[in-house]
């Protein structure tokens, strides 16, 4: 086995690779939006909720507990979820990040180092990986961001559903 097949093979294996890797990153960064996409929906819900019960809650607690009490609690509910609606907007904001060449550029690239590319049958694999990483690891960073912002967004909307629903608990309780 000659030093140039495995050099070949070795080239190929790792330009194959980092392009799986690279389309795995882009299915991230599509989850990523429609799990934004998702938390909307449930903002959406939950503003619903809020604006459904805050009339109920002031017109049964009137004679009970002050107004601005109870407008206190549905405060610290829309806050958590004013944060998260920004948190989901800017999951969707669209990052800038590397992408691969233009067909076109990279064509004249090896057409300007075909020597290169002559001499040794693994050059074009090194340079096609080299390519598919730098905007692989582009786009990770891009989706690494996203991704904490989401986590951030989650927390908000369970501060928000825990803040109602221990709101709904007190109102039963003061009820009582």
């Amino acid at each position: 086995m000659s030093d140039n097949s495995f050099k070949y093979r070795y080239a190929k294996g790792l330009s194959e690779f980092a392009y799986k890797s690279y389309t795995e990153e882009k299915e991230r960064k599509d989850l990523l939006i429609r799990q934004s996409g998702s938390l909307l929906i449930a903002i959406s819900v939950m503003t619903a909720f809020v604006g459904s019960i805050l009339p109920l809650a002031l017109q049964v607690l009137e004679n009970i507990v002050e107004t601005s009490t109870v407008l206190l609690f549905f405060l610290i509910i829309i806050i958590p979820l004013f944060i998260d609606f920004i948190l989901s907007i800017l999951i969707l904001w669209r990052n800038k990040y590397n992408s691969l060449p233009f067909g076109s550029k990279y064509k004249e690239h090896i057409n300007d180092n075909l020597e290169n590319y002559q001499e040794d049958d693994s050059q074009f694999y090194y340079d096609l990986f080299s390519n598919i990483t730098e905007a692989h690891e582009s786009i990770a960073k891009a989706n690494d961001t996203k991704a904490n912002i989401a986590k951030a967004a989650h927390i908000c909307l369970f501060v928000s559903i825990f803040a109602f629903l221990t709101s709904i608990f007190a109102i039963i309780i003061i009820l009582i």
